[in-house]
């Protein structure tokens, strides 16, 4: 860990990267973070690195809309919080109370941002709400319709989840795409010709773009 020589808000850039182990695929080993701060004027930066105990196999990370709190998603059964600035944890949460998953690495690997204090995420074969302040009370929205959620974005309206698929150890290739209504709490599945683990939301349209 090397320690900030300036103060955080000093630098305009903050880059949050999500760490795991000594493998090559991204799903298995630790879970930590590192933030990356850069000045582009000056060229100055300066990292952060922390890793949780207790946590595996971190993936992705994803910060609140008002930049205080981020979220390490990972492909173990956790729900990992943390402020942005120290990195230090605020939060967990152990999926396995929610609802318990048919594969290992099925675990909450990425979220949606509803708010500064509300989440969307993925847990056994549902899509879950929850508000940060209340994290023990979810409330479950309605069945995702894939094997194997992964990234997931809000449309420009925020009336729409849209979610990737992975392939799954024991239900086979994904091939998939999820869309979630979030007005009417309906799904609609999606074929595609090849497996697309991330998605993009089209900025001002409810548009989005399946990636390969």
């Amino acid at each position: 860990m090397t320690p900030l020589t300036t103060q955080p808000h000093e630098y305009p850039y903050a880059f949050h990267i999500a760490l795991d182990g000594n493998g090559l695929n991204g799903l298995e080993g630790r879970a930590g973070v590192c933030v990356f701060r850069y000045d582009p004027a000056t060229g100055r930066y300066a990292y952060k690195i922390e890793y949780y105990d207790g946590i595996a196999g971190g993936h992705a990370v994803s910060v609140s809309p008002d930049r205080s709190l981020g979220f390490l998603g990972t492909t173990g059964q956790h729900l990992l919080f943390y402020d942005t600035t120290a990195l230090a944890e605020t939060d967990r949460l152990s999926t396995l109370r929610i609802e318990p998953t048919d594969s290992s690495i099925k675990g909450t690997t990425h979220i949606a941002w509803l708010g500064n204090r509300e989440i969307v995420g993925a847990i056994g074969e549902h899509l879950w709400r929850f508000d940060i302040d209340q994290l023990g009370r979810p409330e479950r929205l309605g069945p995702h319709g894939l094997k194997l959620p992964h990234a997931m974005k809000t449309t420009a309206s925020g009336r729409y989840l849209v979610y990737g698929g992975m392939d799954h150890p024991g239900r086979g290739e994904a091939r998939e795409v999820g869309i979630f209504d979030l007005h009417t709490g309906t799904a609609r599945h999606v074929d595609l010709p090849t497996t697309c683990w991330h998605v993009a939301a089209h900025p001002p349209e409810d548009r989005f773009y399946a990636l390969s």
